[in-house]
C-alpha cells in the first residue's frame, strides 16, 4: 500500500513537472517504473512514455532533474558508487549511459533488440569500471533451422557489458528446455558468481 501511494504521488509530480501548468491525470498516457536505487539525490523513475529518466527528491517528492535518454526506456541500474546510471532503451536496442553528476547521457551502447532488465555486479571496491553489466532481452530470438511455433523454436539472450569500455563483451544463450524456450525475460539479479 505504501508503494502504491508513493507511486501515485511520483506519477503526479512527474506529470506536473513534464507538462508545465497543464494538469493531466497521472494515469493518462503515463507509464513509469519506480526504481528503488539508493543515491544521495533520491529516487529514480523511468518515464517510458516521454523517454526520460527522472530524479525525484525522496523527502520533498519533487522532481529535481529530468534526463532525456531515448525511446521507450525499460529499466535502470546504478553503478555501485552511484556515479553512473544505465538505462535500457527497448525501441532503440541501446543502453544509455547517464552521468549522474551532470544529468546527461554520456554514451550509448548498441545491443541486440529489446534490451530490458539490467543489473550490475558490485565487488565492494570504489572502482565502477571493474564490474559487469548484465542485460536481458525481453523477447526470445529465432533459432536457425527450427520450426516456428514449436517449443524449441527460439532462445533467450543475456548480454554482458564492460563499463570501462562501454562495449559488449559476451552473450549468454539460454536454450529451450523441457518447458519451452525462455521468453519475456523481465528481470535479472546478480550475485558474486551467478546471474539469475
Amino acid at each position: 500500500a505504501v508503494v502504491d501511494v508513493l507511486a501515485k504521488k511520483l506519477h503526479a509530480a512527474i506529470a506536473e513537472q513534464s507538462l508545465g501548468s497543464t494538469h493531466v491525470p497521472a494515469a493518462h498516457g503515463f507509464t513509469a517504473q519506480v526504481v528503488g536505487a539508493l543515491h544521495p539525490e533520491g529516487v529514480f523513475v523511468v518515464d517510458r512514455a516521454r523517454g526520460n529518466l527522472v530524479v525525484v527528491d525522496a523527502k520533498t517528492q519533487s522532481v529535481v532533474a529530468t534526463v532525456a535518454v531515448g525511446p521507450e526506456p525499460g529499466t535502470i541500474a546504478l553503478s555501485p558508487t552511484g556515479e553512473t546510471a544505465y538505462v535500457t532503451l527497448i525501441s532503440a536496442a541501446e543502453v544509455a549511459v547517464v552521468d549522474m553528476e551532470r544529468h546527461q547521457v554520456a554514451a550509448r551502447i548498441s545491443v541486440e533488440p529489446n534490451p530490458y532488465a539490467i543489473a550490475i555486479t558490485d565487488d565492494g571496491d570504489a572502482d565502477d569500471y571493474d564490474e559487469q553489466i548484465f542485460i536481458t532481452h525481453l523477447l526470445a530470438f529465432p533459432r536457425p533451422g527450427a520450426a516456428e511455433a514449436s517449443d524449441n523454436s527460439r532462445f533467450g539472450h543475456v548480454t554482458i557489458i564492460d563499463p570501462k569500455t562501454n562495449s559488449v563483451t559476451n552473450q549468454i544463450t539460454l536454450q529451450p528446455d523441457i518447458h519451452g524456450f525462455p521468453n519475456l525475460l523481465t528481470g535479472v539479479a546478480v550475485t558474486e558468481s551467478h546471474a539469475w
